[in-house]
């Protein structure tokens, strides 16, 4: 079996302001995610990978850049841990959203849900699944990385431990 390190990104702008920052581009990482950037390549520089997954977007990327860098290594983008796409949400102010009736429906029943013109929970969990199992497949008994975002880890984690995906919530990142 694979064994597979998930790195959520570092701080970003859009966590800064406290907006849900979905698939948008030009979320780049804030001052403090640039300090988390430097100490998580001091904290892999003793790890081996035999390979490295990261979503597309520039805040998974950018935080392992000096990582990468340092270790003369490439990562291959892998749109199965892609942010989830939260369509009409993205961008928008996560005190806002908590208001919505669609928020509660998130917390109680993730599995019911689809975002308005995103993405459903459901769907999320089986590309990341998917994914998973690609890694488990290509790098059998090795270390890997994955650099994604906080609830694609989340799910990744419940999948995992065989949990139903309205339970992922309970997870913290």
């Amino acid at each position: 079996m694979a064994l597979i390190y998930l790195l959520r990104h570092a701080h970003s702008v859009a966590n800064g302001a406290g907006l849900l920052a979905g698939r948008a581009v030009g979320n780049p990482l804030s001052s403090i995610g640039e300090q988390q950037s430097r100490a998580i390549a001091r904290a892999l520089r003793d790890e081996k990978f035999a390979a490295i997954y990261i979503s597309p977007l520039q805040r998974c990327r950018q935080p392992v850049a000096p990582y990468l860098e340092q270790e003369r290594r490439r990562a291959t983008k892998n749109m199965n841990f892609v942010e989830m796409d939260y369509g009409d949400w993205t961008g928008r102010s996560l005190a806002d959203l908590r208001r919505e009736s669609l928020w509660r429906e998130i917390q109680r029943s993730p599995s019911s849900v689809k975002f308005p013109h995103g993405e459903s929970f459901v769907g999320a969990e089986r590309r990341i699944r998917r994914g998973l199992a690609e890694i488990e497949t290509r790098h059998h008994g090795k270390k890997i990385l994955v650099v994604t975002h906080g609830d694609i880890i989340k799910i990744a984690i419940q999948s995992a431990l065989g949990s139903e995906l309205d339970k992922f919530q309970r997870i913290v990142i």
